[in-house]
């Protein structure tokens, strides 16, 4: 009888546990935000600076630096070829494969606790 009763108490408890922790998550917009233009004119003003080119790429706005490179396509692949036949190539490769082999994976952790 006590354990019918036991079993019936964490059995409600885990019930409004459960009920507790959902929640839905949906965004609420802001509804205080003041529009003072149209999106239909700020589509507009977009499309025209992007065609005029004042709507440049980030780098160009100065937002982060433009890629640079001081070596040329002949040279990186020069060294390419050199690291593949010097074996460094596939040194990094085994051990790239080494650390993927020795990693744990879920089915190992499940099988684990058994």
């Amino acid at each position: 009888m006590f354990t019918r009763k036991l079993t019936a108490i964490a059995l409600i408890s885990l019930g409004f546990a459960g009920s507790a922790m959902a929640q839905e998550a949906t965004l609420q917009p802001s509804t205080s935000m003041a529009h003072s233009t149209a999106r239909s004119a700020v589509l507009a003003d977009l499309s025209a600076a992007r065609s005029d080119g004042t709507l440049g790429a980030a780098w160009t706005l100065g937002y982060i630096e433009a890629p640079m490179s001081v070596r040329s396509r002949m040279d990186v692949l020069a060294e390419a070829e050199r690291a593949r036949v010097e074996g460094e190539l596939a040194a990094i490769n085994a051990e790239a494969q080494a650390v993927a082999h020795t990693a744990p994976h879920a089915s190992m952790k499940v099988s684990s606790m058994r």
